[in-house]
């Protein structure tokens, strides 16, 4: 499997105005994400117990069922926040 990730976030911190002492409020917003994902086999898989207890037991024997292949995916976003941006800022 191949994967890579490439994304950018912008951080807004906006003062609360109030009688109380606050962290300043945190505002994020994506300004791009690209992505792609090379050569994958999706499995699904099913345990062949029932076990009752909330205890995790991850060597109980399995059951697994292939679901997909993928050779490539891509995806990509640009955040329309950048392109407004950039109209103010030629202003």
């Amino acid at each position: 499997m191949h994967c890579l990730w490439c994304l950018e976030h912008m951080l807004q911190l906006t003062p609360i105005n109030d009688s109380l002492i606050h962290r300043p409020k945190a505002d994020w917003c994506v300004v791009y994400v690209n992505s792609e994902l090379n050569e994958t086999e999706i499995w699904l898989q099913a345990s062949l117990q029932q076990d009752t207890s909330s205890e995790m037991n991850f060597r109980k024997p399995i059951e697994k069922f292939f679901f997909m292949s993928i050779d490539k995916l891509s995806y990509g976003r640009e955040a329309l926040l950048m392109s407004t941006e950039v109209q103010d800022n030629n202003k």
